[in-house]
């Protein structure tokens, strides 16, 4: 009987733990789900947990991180609030320009009636 390896690309990984740490699913279950040696899946599971470690290094690069996004987010909260603003502004300057036009064409109405009228 020949033996074959099959890549199980990392997405495909994260899904099959993610079924044994939030749905409870044993390394055991899921080896038999997927036809996937459980020593393989000890090994993604240890693998998994090291890369969620953060070390010291990391955490204050994380937390550099976490203060550049604030601002940035604060940044971007302020400029969607002053297109807002625009927005309305252009809005109701659109209405008024709408009712001008609509009085100088109602009164150019009422003044070429009157021309008629008049011989």
């Amino acid at each position: 009987m020949e033996k074959f390896y099959k890549r199980v690309p990392k997405e495909q990984r994260f899904l099959i733990l993610s079924e044994h740490f939030n749905d409870g699913l044993s390394i055991s279950e899921l080896s038999r789900k997927y036809q996937i040696q459980p020593a393989t899946i000890y090994k993604w599971r240890e693998k998994m947990k090291k890369e969620a470690e953060p070390s010291s290094f990391d955490s204050k690069k994380l937390l550099e991180e976490i203060k550049h996004l604030k601002q940035e987010n604060n940044l971007l909260k302020e400029t969607v609030a002053q297109q807002a603003l625009d927005i309305t502004t252009l809005k109701q300057f659109n209405e008024f320009v709408k009712k001008k036009r609509e009085e100088e064409r109602l009164s150019m109405e009422k003044g070429s009636l009157k021309g008629r009228g008049s011989k």
